[in-house]
């Protein structure tokens, strides 16, 4: 007999119902799947020959424990995947499930996993290797990405991915000092002055060379490149920044620090 918890579904606009073999007892069922449903019904219910509007009721289902959405994110359907890979509770292992799926149009999917709240470091770095740059920006502004992950997303191609990484909450001096240096070895052309800006309105460059170069947290190990950025006309207002930068790290080397 038909669980009472699995009932009828009526499809939302047509009214009409559809009839599903669930291999429960030979019956076949209208169903709609009931708030009382257990995960062995979900899974179930997430098997072969199961209608597409059924197998995203169930997951997306509040009881869908981790093992029913890792089968779920395995779904033939996108639409189902999609759902597995938002839904609550969603573990970090189904969201690394999710970011594989490299399926044509199915960026979405791994958008969603990225911008999961149970997404950790491992997630985040992850998908900041996704070739779809609106999964790198859902990573990087993610609210757990640690300032590790941040400079990672600084050497993203894409700026919109980079300015999300610099601004942050997240972001500390030492992002904001990679950001200078990256900037400077992208070459010194009117990019580099806007990244420059960009690095200016979010922290104090001064601070920067306060808080990171006297620390030593980021070897500016090319001198040479802010000793070319001094001969560059263009640079003239941020050239005693560059001075600075240069003396400092002189001076950390000469004392062994």
């Amino acid at each position: 007999m038909v669980p009472d918890r699995i009932g009828w579904y009526r499809h939302a606009k047509s009214g009409t119902h559809h009839g599903e073999t669930l291999g429960l007892g030979g019956h076949k069922v209208a169903m709609e799947v009931g708030s009382d449903a257990t995960p062995e019904d979900l899974m179930k219910l997430l098997g072969e020959g199961v209608s597409l509007d059924v197998r995203g009721t169930a997951a997306r289902h509040p009881n869908a424990t981790p093992e029913v959405l890792m089968k779920a994110v395995g779904d033939e359907s996108a639409s189902v995947r999609w759902e597995a890979a938002k839904h609550p509770n969603a573990t970090p292992e189904v969201l690394m499930k999710a970011l594989g799926d490299k399926e044509d149009r199915s960026w979405d999917i791994r958008e969603a996993a990225a911008r999961h709240p149970n997404a950790t470091a491992e997630v985040l770095m992850e998908a900041l290797g996704d070739g779809e740059s609106r999964v790198r920006m859902a990573a990087a502004c993610h609210p757990n990405a640690t300032p590790e992950i941040l400079i990672e997303a600084l050497g993203d191609v894409n700026h919109h991915v980079r300015e999300a990484a610099l601004s942050h909450p997240n972001a500390n001096a030492r992002i904001g000092a990679e950001w200078v240096i990256n900037a400077l070895k992208s070459g010194f052309d009117s990019e580099t002055i806007r990244r420059l800006r960009v690095c200016d309105g979010q922290f104090k460059l001064s601070d920067l060379v306060r808080l990171v170069i006297t620390d030593g947290r980021v070897d500016l190990d090319d001198l040479d490149l802010f000793q070319k950025a001094l001969e560059e006309s263009k640079f003239a207002q941020y050239a005693p920044l560059f001075r600075r930068m240069i003396g400092l790290e002189k001076m950390r080397r000469k004392d062994g620090v």
